[in-house]
């Protein structure tokens, strides 16, 4: 106990430090020994560092995100202290940094600069941008708002993202904390603070009403968005509130993960598309048709790859559904 006398000589903004930041950096006695294996959403950190991170597993791959100061890790109420996991360096250096997040309900992925602990962040404005950063889908972390806010925007220069590595083994299933608080369970699914699915980045598109047929997809883009999957029917109506119902299309891209081996792509559309995948086009069916089935392979070396999907619809019934399977 400190004599009554000193304490009245500590500045009361020093008291009020050790008592904000004393949750975060409690002593490492508390924790539990090292631990080599984690699962999806595990907290980790090294001894003797303040450092905190958040673990994601997917399909094979292993992320960690850095969690910048106390006052984030207390806006995530299912995070506790007393979860934190002691790890080696080695177990450390085994997961692949991220700073790749999208905030609850926003399709926008922003990257993170940390300086100390606060930081800026910077929008990855389109797909393509995104796969020539070398971005990996699976490694965004979705965030609540007082996180999102806590950055201040900046519109600086976006670096190469790290190239992610693909262990020989992954669970099947996890269980992942969801954006409302309650779990579900997900198959090989990454959950980062909140479960996401990584998604298709979709880019939707009037065509102008002197557009000959098959069209050039126009430049002004009505409404980009994520989307889990491609599975629509549409039917005479409009796919988006605003649009047309006739004369519309829809470019879909994504860093899609593939086991090494042959896949087969297939898409179900009424009227046209084409399908690409690492560069490839694969199918091409741009023309007015009624509904139609069209499919491809293609042979994966096992990692990301690009796939790009476009479609159009000139009158009538309007539907697109996309998938792959590996063989």
């Amino acid at each position: 106990m400190l004599n009554s006398k000193y304490l009245k000589l500590i500045p009361l903004s020093i008291l009020t430090i050790t008592i904000v930041l004393s949750p975060i950096y409690m002593t490492e006695a508390a924790l539990a020994p090292y631990n080599s294996t984690q699962s999806d959403g595990d907290l980790i950190k090294v001894a003797g560092s303040n450092d905190v991170y958040i673990v994601k597993i997917y399909g094979g791959k292993r992320f960690k995100r850095l969690i910048l100061n106390p006052a984030i890790f207390n806006q995530y109420q299912h995070l506790r202290w007393e979860n934190v996991q002691l790890v080696t360096n080695e177990v450390l250096d085994s997961y692949t940094t991220s700073n790749l997040v999208r905030l609850t309900g926003d399709s926008r992925v922003w990257k993170l600069y940390p300086n100390g602990d606060t930081g800026d962040k910077r929008l990855i404005t389109t797909s393509q941008q995104f796969i020539s950063l070398g971005c990996d889908n699976d490694a965004i972390y979705t965030i609540n708002v007082f996180e999102y806010d806590s950055y201040l925007l900046s519109s600086g220069a976006l670096d190469q993202c790290p190239a992610t590595p693909v262990s020989s083994t992954s669970s099947n299933s996890t269980t992942s904390s969801s954006a409302s608080g309650t779990t579900s369970n997900t198959s090989s699914s990454g959950s980062g603070l909140y479960y996401y699915d990584p998604s298709f980045y979709a880019e939707y598109y009037d065509l102008p009403s002197n557009s000959s047929f098959p069209p050039q997809i126009p430049t002004g883009i009505h409404l980009h968005r994520g989307e889990k999957e491609i599975n629509y029917n549409w039917g005479l109506n409009a796919p988006l509130s605003g649009m047309n119902a006739d004369n519309f299309a829809v470019r879909w891209t994504k860093n899609m993960y593939l086991p090494a081996g042959t896949h087969t792509f297939t898409f179900v559309g009424d009227d046209g598309f084409r399908v690409w995948a690492g560069g490839l086009l694969l199918i091409d069916r741009w023309m007015d048709q009624t509904a139609t089935t069209a499919s491809a392979d293609y042979v994966a070396s096992g990692g990301n790859v690009a796939v790009k999907i476009e479609y159009y619809d000139h009158f009538g019934q309007a539907s697109a559904k996309f998938s792959v399977v590996k063989k």
